[in-house]
């Protein structure tokens, strides 16, 4: 298979390293020394909490998004778009709270200060100990923190300090859904290690992932079996003999509102209603779709297409960028259109349209392991993983001492067959 000299090669046996992209914005901002917020060297976590976390991220949007921009690695579920909008929905039932860690600017050191990482966290429990969590709620499928590469190491240290000080007192901390492999990864690793922190890793899996090569053609066909190839050819060809098909994409100035009511009809016409799993089935999910969907347009940083049979959608998909790569978000299609396979032949389009985008070179699936539609396009994986570790207190250390022991016991002398 072709890559790319500055992509991973696609092999799962050697673990998943993103591109090493030094931003996550979409134009790679100066760190020369003119640079008039180049963080100071002292810093500082704040913890806000959930009655001021809105307030607080509005008054400092300007400042958020310079690190979305300057992030060790990009997530698109902790950007203003979506974690406003997720805030709005669900932030006050869940109690989040945000630490901030922030510096002085060097040359302007009485100045707007530097936001140099940002961590939405909740307060919960595991097994019997007070534990904080990333904040991950049932619309986000990552939870890597956004961090500042140029003080990455820094940022994370006064965020550990922090979690171990008076302020939290709290022996455990948990990331769900946080990356198995990639630059974030390696930094907590080589810190918890240097710190003498111990950390377990609770569950660990792969997903698709999307990795572009020299055109889309060549993807097809180094990812695609011939017979796989023609068959959705013939799809195609057999749909469009009876009916009038097309593909439609959301420019700029597009109805996005328009597309968002399309999208949660369609998804809402077929098995994720009769689940009670459609976004539709909530009227909370529904306005934070919406609010986000609205907010990332704005911003220039929303793809959605469709496939139409008749003008009317039969498949739709929504992919939200940010740096050099992006996130499947949702997709939906008309089970009625299913022995055409609408969902894989919109992918076929959405693989077109990633490889005529100039800086776009990786897409998460955000999808489960064992996604049926995705798993046989996408041929790469990213790994996805559950950590806990202690905070450096004892009570810390010692569940993460234990956890193993007593797993080992429940599995093999209480579930032992009578």
């Amino acid at each position: 298979m072709k890559s790319l000299p500055m992509l991973i090669q696609p092999s799962v046996a050697s673990p998943l390293q993103l591109p090493r992209f030094p931003v996550a914005g979409r134009a790679q901002p100066p760190f020369e020394a003119g640079c008039d917020d180049l963080p100071g060297q002292t810093l500082t976590a704040t913890y806000i909490p959930p009655n001021d976390v809105l307030s607080h991220l509005d008054a400092t949007r300007d400042s958020w998004w310079r690190l979305v921009e300057r992030a060790l690695e990009p997530n698109v579920f902790y950007e203003p778009p979506l974690l406003q909008s997720a805030l709005k929905a669900w932030g006050t039932s869940q109690h989040v709270g945000i630490v901030a860690v922030d510096a002085p600017r060097r040359k302007w050191p009485d100045g707007p200060r530097v936001l140099c990482g940002l961590f939405p966290i909740v307060h919960t429990r595991h097994a019997g100990q007070r534990c904080v969590a990333l904040w991950r709620h049932h619309q986000c499928y990552l939870s890597t923190p956004l961090i500042r590469t140029d003080v990455a190491q820094e940022t994370l240290n006064t965020f550990l300090d922090f979690l171990a000080s008076p302020a939290m007192r709290v022996p455990l901390m948990r990331m769900e859904m946080s990356p198995g492999e990639g630059p974030f990864h390696k930094l907590l690793v080589e810190t918890l290690h240097h710190r003498q922190q111990g950390y377990l890793t609770l569950d660990r899996y792969t997903r698709a992932f999307f990795l572009r090569e020299f055109s889309a053609d060549d993807f097809l066909q180094n990812n695609l079996s011939r017979k796989r190839r023609h068959e959705l050819k013939r799809q195609l060809r057999r749909l469009e003999e009876q009916h009038r098909v097309s593909f439609r994409s959301l420019n700029d100035a597009g109805d996005v509102d328009a597309w968002v009511d399309q999208f949660l009809r369609l998804e809402s016409s077929g098995w994720k209603q009769r689940s009670a799993t459609a976004l539709a089935c909530e009227a909370t999910d529904a306005t934070f779709f919406r609010d986000a969907l609205r907010t990332a347009h704005e911003r220039g940083s929303l793809m959605m297409m469709s496939l139409d049979v008749n003008d009317v959608p039969v498949a739709m998909k929504c992919n939200l960028l940010s740096g050099q790569g992006g996130f499947a978000f949702k997709i939906a299609y008309d089970e009625r259109f299913a022995e055409y396979s609408p969902g894989a032949l919109l992918e076929l389009e959405n693989i077109r349209q990633l490889h005529s985008l100039p800086t776009t070179l990786w897409m998460d699936s955000c999808a489960m392991p064992s996604h049926s539609l995705i798993n046989p396009l996408w041929p790469d994986r990213r790994i996805v993983q559950t950590i806990l570790f202690s905070t450096g207190c004892a009570p810390g250390d010692l569940t993460i001492a234990t956890t193993p022991l007593l797993k080992w016991i429940r599995d093999t002398v209480c579930n032992r067959p009578e």
